[in-house]
C-alpha cells in the first residue's frame, strides 16, 4: 500500500495523470518526517498486518518470506532456489 493508501501523507503526484500524458512538473513537499517513513516501511503495507504488536506482526513478515523462499519462488519459476539462505539474509 501506498502512503497515502495507509491514511498517511497526501500525495503530490498523480500516477494516473502521468498515464494518460500529463507532463505537468513534477515536485511536492511531504509533512512525513524520516520516523514516520521508518515506522511505516517497518509495519509493512499489507492491511491485515499493521496493525498487530510488533512481535506478532514481525512473525507473520517471517512466515511471508519464509513462505516465498521455499515454496513461491519455485512455484512460480519452475526452478528451486539454489541458495535460500542467501535470501533469508
Amino acid at each position: 500500500m501506498t502512503l497515502a493508501e495507509r491514511g498517511v501523507g497526501t500525495p503530490t503526484v498523480s500516477v494516473g495523470k502521468l498515464i494518460q500524458g500529463d507532463r505537468s512538473p513534477i515536485d511536492g513537499d511531504s509533512n512525513i518526517g524520516l520516523d514516520e517513513y521508518v515506522d511505516e516501511i517497518v509495519r509493512s503495507g499489507f492491511p491485515g498486518l499493521r496493525e498487530l504488536d510488533d512481535i506478532v506482526r514481525r512473525a507473520q513478515l517471517q512466515g511471508y518470506v519464509e513462505r516465498v523462499i521455499d515454496r513461491d519462488i519455485s512455484d512460480v519459476s519452475g526452478r528451486s532456489v539454489r541458495n535460500p539462505a542467501a535470501l533469508r539474509r
